[in-house]
C-alpha cells in the first residue's frame, strides 16, 4: 500500500460526513488520500513498506452497542490489535451530551477483551492533525532503536503486558523513569491524559506502580 486510504462509508455516517472530503483536499504531512471502501476499518496509513496502521472511527451517538463492539473485536483481530487504533470524537450531542462519558463506557466494554488504544478528538476538524501525529509517532518508533526504557516498559504492567503504542506515547511525554513515577504520583492533569490516550494500559501502569511502591 503506497497511500493512506479512508473509507467511502464514513459520508454515511451523521458525525464523519465531511471527514473524507477534507482529507482529500488536504495538503498535510500525509501523502494524497485515496477514498475507497474498506471493509474491517475506516482508516489505513502505511508506516512501512511492511507495516500498515488501521483505525476506525466512533462517537459518543455509536455507544457501545453490539454492533460497535463487533467492530473493535474485528479491528483487534487482524493483527492482533498491533498498529491498530480506535480515534473517538469527543464532541457532544443534543442525545449524549456528555461525550467523556461515552469514551468511559467503551473504554469498559473493552477491559479485558481487547488491547486496542483510543484515541480522543476534539472535532472533526483535528483528526488530520492527530493522524500525522500518530504517523510521526509511529515512524520514529521504526528509526529509533529501543532504549532500556521502551524495553522494559512493556512490564510496568500490574496484568499483561503494555501494547506498543501506550510504550511510544509514555517514551514521548517523559524523560526517563524518574520522570514517569514523579509525573504519575503528582501530576494529575498528566494523570487524566494518559487515561485518555492508552485506555485500560493506563489503569495497569498506575496499579503496577501503586503495587511497587506498597511493597517497598
Amino acid at each position: 500500500m503506497k497511500q493512506p486510504l479512508i473509507c467511502t462509508s464514513l459520508r454515511k455516517r451523521l458525525d464523519w460526513t465531511g471527514l473524507a472530503s477534507s482529507l482529500l483536499k488536504s495538503n498535510g504531512s500525509c501523502d494524497k488520500w485515496k477514498e475507497t471502501q474498506l471493509d474491517t476499518h475506516d482508516v489505513a496509513i502505511p508506516i512501512s513498506a511492511q507495516r500498515v496502521f488501521r483505525g476506525i472511527f466512533l462517537s459518543p451517538r455509536d455507544g457501545a452497542s453490539p454492533e460497535i463492539l463487533h467492530r473493535v473485536e474485528r479491528l483487534c483481530s487482524l493483527h492482533g490489535g498491533q498498529d491498530s487504533g480506535v480515534f473517538f470524537l469527543l464532541e457532544a450531542d443534543d442525545v449524549h451530551p456528555n461525550a467523556t462519558h461515552a469514551l468511559m463506557m467503551l473504554q469498559l466494554q473493552m477491559v479485558g477483551k481487547w488491547d486496542l488504544p483510543i484515541i480522543p478528538v476534539e472535532s472533526v476538524a483535528a483528526v488530520e492533525a492527530a493522524l500525522a501525529t500518530l504517523k510521526g509517532q509511529l515512524n520514529a518508533a521504526i528509526r529509533r532503536p529501543p532504549g532500556p526504557a521502551s524495553r522494559l516498559l512493556p512490564f510496568c504492567s500490574s496484568r499483561e503486558p503494555l501494547a506498543r503504542y501506550s510504550v511510544n506515547v509514555l517514551t514521548d511525554l517523559t524523560a526517563d523513569f524518574r520522570d514517569l513515577i514523579h509525573s504519575l504520583s503528582s501530576d494529575p492533569e498528566f494523570e487524566s491524559k494518559i487515561a485518555l490516550l492508552l485506555g485500560s494500559d493506563a489503569d495497569k501502569l498506575g496499579s503496577f506502580w501503586t503495587d511497587e511502591y506498597l511493597i517497598d
